[in-house]
């Protein structure tokens, strides 16, 4: 078994999901995360509903393997706890607005003063300068700002959400990243990681950069290749009313596609990326095919181009997602649930796949209650349990204990 960030220890001041997924993926590498939460409410997906065991699912799901400490920051006491958690700590990772761990006394020149190696990760929404580092925001701002938004939809219709929070999941990503990046080449120095997750989505202009940047038109929504501008690239509905994706976009495969499909008459007329086709024939072309589509149902397609060599899928609602026997073979999902409960829990854990070989079986602690290692964590670094019990009776901290 090889748990690649053995022995490292993560702070997690974070308290949503951008910071939640960030460690959630590290604690999968291996790594020892230790959340801080408030004392008296702990962090916010433990009351969001759905609930099991009066507990929030979703807190189930993204913080099972992790530790908890709850510790009031706004307490003179609190903080120098949370500050000498740091001092064992390899990374520190936050997500407030900037400015906002600074006055808590947690910030990453308090930090560094505790800890002189110390991995300081800030993920925020803007980054920690520049014209709105300070503005509030949540993942459609991001994925506005970062030109995503203005991409996505249709055509002669207003941009569509997406059903993910891309920018929320790939800051985290990114984050991730960056601070195994820092601890791989750490020599010895501190350092302050500032991820943004506008700047991230802003990033994955690059796939269509080289338009703009080579003097052609601004991609539109709807009117490029990926956005649904291709007929071999789009989701059609089957003749049992599921969708299913098709991702023809390469000649062979618009040639399979059209076999397939028995539509050799319009082999040739495939789109490639410099075309410049007549509107109403790629509207024909489409026709053509969502009718030819609509004539047999999904699971017969998906079979049809399987034997034809056709990139192509299901389009999965959630259930569907949790059946798939690809997704299953990989090992995404396990039973997790508490035995111990009068209404005994289930769920579907999602584990972040790590295709780093045999990597053997390793058990995974269920989420932890709020404060559920606030004592033995403050123990390992001195604490005796008479401070620890004069601080859980002034609503400092919060142990095991107190329920």
């Amino acid at each position: 078994m090889h748990d690649f960030l053995e022995n490292i220890r993560i702070l997690d001041l974070s308290r949503l999901l951008p910071g939640q997924y960030t460690t959630s993926l590290l604690a999968d590498l291996g790594a020892e995360i230790v959340m801080v939460e408030h004392p008296a409410h702990g962090n916010p997906s433990r009351h969001r509903p759905p609930k099991i065991d009066g507990r929030g699912a979703a807190q189930l799901l993204r913080d099972r393997g992790k530790r908890s400490v709850a510790i009031d920051l706004k307490d003179d006491r609190g903080r120098e706890a949370c500050l000498s958690l740091a001092a064992s700590a390899d990374v520190v990772l936050e997500g407030f607005r900037p400015g906002t761990a600074d006055r808590l006394g947690v910030g990453y020149d308090d930090v560094r003063e505790a800890n002189e190696e110390v991995v300081y990760c800030s993920l925020t929404g803007y980054g920690q300068d520049g014209p709105y580092s300070e503005r509030p925001g949540h993942d459609i701002n991001y994925i506005g700002i970062g030109g995503l938004l203005s991409l996505t939809g249709e055509q002669d219709g207003q941009p569509t959400v997406p059903g993910y929070p891309i920018a929320d999941l790939a800051g985290a990503l990114y984050a991730s990243t960056a601070i195994t990046a820092a601890l791989a080449g750490r020599a010895g120095e501190p350092v302050h990681l500032d991820v943004s997750m506008a700047d991230v989505v802003a990033s994955f202009s690059m796939t269509y950069a080289d338009r703009l940047l080579g003097g052609s038109e601004s991609p539109k929504r709807g009117e490029t290749v990926l956005t649904g501008y291709h007929p071999g690239y789009r989701v059609y509905q089957a003749a049992d009313g599921k969708l299913l994706t098709i991702g023809a976009l390469e000649d062979r495969f618009w040639k399979n596609l059209c076999t397939a499909t028995d539509l050799e008459s319009i082999s040739d007329e495939n789109v490639d990326f410099s075309s410049d086709v007549d509107e109403s024939k790629q509207e024909a072309l489409v026709e053509m095919l969502a009718a030819t589509i609509a004539e047999r149902p999904r699971d017969e397609w998906l079979q049809i181009f399987d034997e034809h060599d056709v990139p192509a899928g299901p389009v999965n609602d959630f259930e569907e997602i949790f059946s798939d026997p690809h997704l299953r073979k990989r090992g995404l999902f396990e039973e997790t649930g508490s035995e111990e409960s009068e209404d005994h829990w289930s769920a579907k854990e999602l584990a972040f796949k790590h295709t780093f070989g045999d990597r053997g079986d390793r058990t995974k602690k269920d989420a932890p209650s709020c404060g559920e290692d606030t004592e033995t964590l403050l123990s390992s670094i001195g604490y005796d349990p008479e401070t620890i019990e004069a601080l859980a009776a002034h609503g400092v901290i919060k142990t095991a204990t107190d329920r």
